[in-house]
């Protein structure tokens, strides 16, 4: 695998690490308070790859600065998306793998499903656990929005940090703490 170059971008109070090549995006981070945290995150899941101050050319920092501030704009709550659908480098993902995160991006602002109904809508009914797999291992966490993406009775994990998927749901108006409660059935006696 060759080597990805990163751009760490500041939005409001955090940074935000984006790595695009010519074909789109590549990955991106969440956004973290401090500039050295995203550079640890970068380096932890893409040793290899080199964090840069600007690119070469102007087409792909105008993608970087545009990635960045879409993920922005949704880690604080809002409904944001971009003018065009951005384009997205899907190297070393399977046909399937591509299919489960175009179907994810498609999945609305303030809505959730679960990891099956998410298989089934990409064309792969059954295969939850593959929809899961995918979610946990995308490298485009909320411009992908797999925030969104539950288990069928709980939130199921979100990165390194498990409140983090709770807070984005929550920003976005779904309430978390009823998401899952199902009515009980109460038994009379006859």
């Amino acid at each position: 695998m060759a080597k990805k170059m990163w751009k760490i971008v500041p939005k409001g109070k955090f940074f935000i690490g984006v790595s695009v090549t010519t074909k789109g995006v590549y990955g991106n981070t969440v956004p973290y308070p401090t500039k050295g945290m995203v550079e640890e995150k970068i380096s932890e899941y893409f040793p290899e790859d080199l964090v840069i101050e600007k690119y070469n050319d102007e087409a792909l920092n105008e993608l970087v600065d545009q990635a960045a501030e879409i993920i922005y704009q949704r880690w604080i709550g809002k409904d944001y998306l971009f003018q065009n659908e951005p384009p997205f480098d899907y190297s070393e993902y399977s046909s399937k793998q591509i299919q489960v995160l175009k179907t994810c991006a498609t999945v609305p602002y303030g809505t959730t499903l679960s990891y099956g109904e998410l298989a089934s809508k990409s064309g792969y009914v059954g295969a939850a656990r593959f929809a899961g797999t995918c979610m946990a291992k995308t490298r485009f966490p909320i411009l992908i929005p797999c925030h969104r993406i539950t288990r069928a009775s709980s939130l199921g994990k979100y990165g390194d940090d498990p409140n983090m998927k709770q807070m984005l749901l929550e920003r976005e108006g779904i309430d978390v703490i009823n998401l899952f409660r199902k009515k009980r059935k109460i038994k009379t006696p006859i």
